[in-house]
């Protein structure tokens, strides 16, 4: 007689004969216990790959696209268990970015140049500006030369940014000297439109 038997997590087939009981090739007895699972721990994914994991509101999801957390925070620590980031924290990001290049004006005069960047959002700017002296050197706006002799300003360059509304933000940059335009003909300068922002 062949018996098989079926039990939670085993499977074995038992062959039967006169007076004997032996196991068929290829089988192993079974005790007719359960194999233990490994320990689960809730929240825990052990063990498998996954493409996608997420609470049950979906509210916080780890994806291929990244860390997406809607409602709540992301804690970050060193190694010296000091919180990096909270979700409270302010920082910059920037919003925006480019590059523009001012003629020099003549002596005793000025010239400018204006950029505007749209689809930023509602929001009072703040910048970063630079201009290119040589490569690879720059210097961080404003600029100011002054002659070791007189004391005088010989050459002056200045960003500014103004809020247009509807999400355009205008950027100005002014040279005024009283040289001849500190020896170049132009700058190219570099601005980065900030925005401030809970991280």
């Amino acid at each position: 007689m062949v018996r098989t038997r079926h039990a939670a997590g085993s499977y074995s087939r038992e062959t039967h004969t006169a007076g004997s009981l032996s196991v068929a090739p290829g089988y192993t007895p079974a005790l007719g216990l359960a194999p233990v699972p490994d320990p689960v721990i809730p929240g825990i994914v052990q063990g498998v790959v996954v493409q996608d994991v997420h609470n049950a509101t979906g509210d916080a999801v780890i994806n291929a696209s990244g860390v997406i957390i809607t409602g709540g925070a992301l804690t970050v620590k060193n190694g010296s268990n000091v919180v990096i980031i909270d979700g409270s924290s302010d920082m910059f990001r920037i919003a925006a970015q480019g590059t523009g290049t001012i003629n020099g004006p003549s002596a005793n005069s000025g010239n400018s140049d204006m950029q505007t960047f749209s689809g930023l959002g509602d929001y009072t700017p703040t910048f970063l500006g630079f201009i290119e002296l040589g490569s690879p050197i720059g210097d961080a706006l404003p600029f100011v030369k002054i002659s070791t002799a007189t004391g005088h300003v010989l050459d002056s360059i200045r960003m500014y940014t103004q809020n247009l509304g509807a999400g355009a933000v205008r950027v100005a940059v002014y040279w005024d000297t009283t040289t001849a335009s500190y020896g170049q003909s132009a700058f190219t300068y570099r601005v980065y439109i900030l925005e401030q922002v809970a991280f």
